[in-house]
C-alpha cells in the first residue's frame, strides 16, 4: 500500500505535467483534416485552405506555407454546408461565409483581404449565407445558399447578387460542379 506521500508526491507530478501541457505552444497546423475547403490554383502553384481561423497559402511543389490569413468578421455556422473558397482567373480567392450574406476577397500577390456585405436583390430581408461557390469560364461567381439551396450569381465588385434558381434541384449541395457551373451558364439571363 501506497503512502500518503507517495499519492501526494504523483498528484504534484500529475499536475506539473498537466501544466506544462496547458502551457505548451501549440505546434503550426497543416493538417487536411482541420481544412473546411481546400482550392488548388494550379497556374500559380498555390494551394489555398480555408480553416476555422484562417486561410493558409502553400507553395504546393516545396509544399511550404506562403501565408496565413485572418479574416476580419468572419463567422462558420454548424450548418450542413461549411463556407467555401474558389479562384478566380487572376489567382485571387473569394471566401464566403456560411451564416452571411457577405464574402472576402483576398488578393493573389499582396494577400490584401477586402470584405463585401453582398445585397439580395430582390430578396434583401433573407437572413442567408453562401456555402458552395464557383466560378464560371467568363468570371461570374456562382453561389448556391447554405439552408435554402437557391443559386445566386454574385456581383462581388458590385456587392449584389441575383437569384437564379430558387428550385430544390440545389438543396443539400455543398459543392457546384464542373457540369453545374455550365448548366448554369446555359441559362444566362441578360
Amino acid at each position: 500500500m501506497r503512502s500518503s506521500g507517495s499519492v501526494w508526491k504523483a498528484m504534484v507530478l500529475a499536475g506539473c505535467v498537466i501544466a506544462s501541457l496547458a502551457s505548451a505552444k501549440e505546434p503550426e497546423r497543416t493538417d487536411e483534416r482541420e481544412a473546411l475547403r481546400s482550392r488548388m490554383d494550379a497556374a500559380r502553384g498555390r494551394q489555398w485552405v480555408l480553416g476555422r481561423d484562417e486561410v493558409r497559402v502553400y507553395d504546393a511543389e516545396k509544399k511550404t506555407l506562403i501565408k496565413r490569413i485572418r479574416l476580419p468578421n468572419w463567422t462558420v455556422a454548424r450548418f450542413i454546408c461549411g463556407p467555401d473558397i474558389a479562384i478566380d482567373q487572376t489567382g485571387a480567392a473569394v471566401v464566403s461565409s456560411n451564416a452571411d450574406a457577405r464574402v472576402w476577397r483576398i488578393e493573389a500577390e499582396s494577400f490584401r483581404v477586402t470584405e463585401y456585405e453582398i445585397s439580395l436583390n430582390g430578396r434583401e430581408r433573407w437572413d442567408i449565407g453562401f456555402g458552395a461557390l464557383a466560378f464560371a469560364a467568363d468570371g461570374r461567381l456562382f453561389a448556391v445558399t447554405t439552408l435554402a439551396g437557391t443559386v445566386w450569381s454574385v456581383d462581388v465588385a458590385g456587392r449584389s447578387a441575383r437569384l437564379l434558381d430558387s428550385g430544390s434541384a440545389y438543396l443539400n449541395r455543398c459543392e457546384l460542379s464542373p457540369r453545374t457551373v455550365n448548366e448554369l451558364e446555359r441559362r444566362r439571363k441578360p
